[in-house]
């Protein structure tokens, strides 16, 4: 449906095509003309929309604001709601209760933070059950950890399996994570094209191993300037790694300030 069909339906009171409308300005980058759809479908009772009036508060750091607009939208029933109420919260007791709210609404993002807040409190076989409930309902981010603990507990096919699945969704974190599992086993070559695509997703950690691809390959060229701009978005290897270059240049005093860098971030 075009925008011009979605204006027409807007206009008659269509509160869902008010919120498609929000939709379209927001991902435009015109967000007083979302923030004036969302607050129109909110008013005609859009709980997606009181969400979203919620998260555009959320990134302009107005917390109690999103509070408030989340919590009408957890009222009238959106569970992703209830995920980012926990999300909002300071109080860590707080916050797994609307994360088991969100689980028991059958929330995927929901599910998700909850298995890393009891995997963190070491209740494995709890935080495994919901990452894969989560991965079931598509949630790509549970995909991704769920190859992570297939790979800490060597089972390096099962590993590969989710680290694939979550790829295919565009999860940059698993390109990534395949990457470097790629890079381990010796597939120098399929390490890179993951590592590329997750550069090209917005995830820069990859620029540190593919700097030391580059040196190791003997492009050093290609390497500091992949460290550089690991070291610029605090990569405190990628600074150890130029310090180690630096100095084996025989560039001393440049060589230390790397490495006080790299410290500063431990």
């Amino acid at each position: 449906m075009n925008k011009g069909q979605l204006i027409k339906l807007a206009e008659s009171g269509d509160r869902d095509a008010k919120y498609q409308l929000g939709n379209l300005a927001e991902d435009a980058g015109q967000i007083d003309e979302a923030k004036k759809w969302y607050h129109e479908a909110a008013a005609a009772g859009s709980p997606a929309a009181m969400n979203a009036i919620g998260l555009l508060a959320h990134t302009a750091g107005d917390l109690e604001r999103a509070r408030n607009w989340y919590e009408k939208a957890a009222n009238n029933g959106y569970s992703m709601a209830l995920n980012n109420l926990g999300t909002i919260s300071e109080d860590p007791k707080e916050a797994r209760k609307w994360f088991e709210a969100g689980v028991k609404a059958g929330n995927s993002l929901a599910m998700f933070n909850l298995g890393l807040i009891l995997q963190e409190s070491g209740e494995e076989k709890q935080s495994s059950d919901l990452f894969l409930a989560s991965a079931k309902l598509g949630d790509s981010n549970a995909m991704a950890q769920l190859g992570l603990m297939a790979e800490e507990a060597d089972n390096l096919q099962e590993a590969r399996s989710w680290y694939l699945r979550a790829a295919e969704l565009e999860n940059s974190q698993a390109m990534y994570n395949l990457g470097l599992l790629e890079q381990n086993l010796g597939d120098i070559a399929e390490a890179k094209k993951l590592y590329e695509r997750a550069l090209e997703a917005g995830n820069l950690w990859p620029l540190n191993n593919l700097a030391r691809i580059a040196e190791v390959e003997g492009d050093m060229i290609r390497a500091v300037s992949l460290y550089r701009d690991a070291a610029e978005n605090g990569d405190a290897t990628a600074m150890t790694n130029l310090g180690i270059l630096e100095e084996e240049s025989g560039n001393q005093s440049e060589a230390i300030k790397w490495y006080e860098q790299a410290a500063a971030l431990d």
